[in-house]
């Protein structure tokens, strides 16, 4: 029977998985089975029944405390409903285990991340990178968290090497070219902001973000119209960016078009700009 719980998970038919799990666990053979646990969590966790797939995940740490594998599952679950501390300390549990998993260090970065932790984020990231120098994503992530923190030019020497990790890989390069525009836009170096988000469209023009920084360079620039164009394609190709709205909306007051900005900035905050971002929203609002 294990055979079939292990196929009817292949073929996603969760709920049979489930079915098949408490047969077996009803087995003395199969009683707190580490193995048919898991596929019973992870089932209800694809299911979206995150409270019964943290109840199984917390069974299967109950019985097996020292296996890092389940925290990180549970976490996972707990990250998408938001409970940020029983899922820490899970993860220090977890570390204690394993000091350098780096699962689990990248669920602590992330959390720090939805958090606004940002000189936590700097630290784990740290940690992470002293582990595997290799992986890209951690020097992306450092170097965002240092650029939150206006330490640009740490932040620039994290993007450069992001680059560089990346040459063979589109996905990341366009990442590290757009994340290092951004940067030198918010240092106030417009030239090198331009640069790297005009290298950022060259690797993949689907992207939305780069036309988004792009815009708002060109604007402050000088080139509203020019900027505005690249904004309003940004938002052709994603209509749910809050800071798409948020900058077109001040490339409209750089055009005395407060309405317009208004509109805009109504509809970035409808769209919760200030939690995935900053106040930048309604401290706009409150000068129109």
């Amino acid at each position: 029977m294990i055979e079939k719980l292990k196929y009817q998970f292949t073929i996603a038919n969760y709920r049979n998985v489930i079915k098949i799990a408490n047969d077996l666990l009803k087995q003395e053979s199969y009683n707190n089975d580490y193995t048919v646990l898991m596929y019973k969590a992870a089932s209800y966790a694809n299911l979206m029944e995150d409270e019964n797939a943290i109840s199984v995940y917390q069974s299967i740490i109950d019985n097996y405390p020292n296996l890092v594998e389940p925290r990180i599952r549970i976490v996972e679950v707990q990250i998408e409903i938001g409970q940020y501390d029983v899922a820490r300390n899970h993860l220090s549990h977890a570390r204690a285990i394993e000091p350098e998993n780096l699962d689990v260090i990248n669920n602590q970065i992330y959390i720090s991340e939805q958090l606004h932790e940002f000189q936590k984020v700097i630290d784990l990231s740290t940690e992470a990178i002293e582990i595997d120098e290799t992986e890209t994503s951690v020097w992306l992530t450092r170097a965002s968290a240092r650029e939150r923190m206006q330490d640009y030019e740490l932040a620039i020497k994290d993007g450069l090497k992001a680059i560089s990790l990346s040459r063979n890989d589109e996905i990341y390069l366009q990442l590290a070219y757009n994340d290092l525009g951004y940067t030198y836009l918010k240092k106030g170096d417009y030239l090198n902001a331009e640069l790297y988000l005009r290298k950022a469209i060259e690797v993949d023009e689907t992207e939305p973000l780069q036309y988004n920084n792009l815009g708002l360079v060109l604007a402050l620039c000088g080139k509203v119209d020019e900027g505005l164009k690249y904004i309003n394609h940004s938002i052709n190709i994603d209509h749910l960016n809050s800071y798409a709205y948020k900058n077109r909306a001040k490339v409209y007051l750089m055009k005395g078009n407060k309405n317009k900005a208004r509109k805009d900035l109504e509809k970035a905050k409808d769209m919760d700009y200030h939690i995935d971002y900053d106040n930048e929203v309604n401290e706009l609002l409150l000068t129109l």
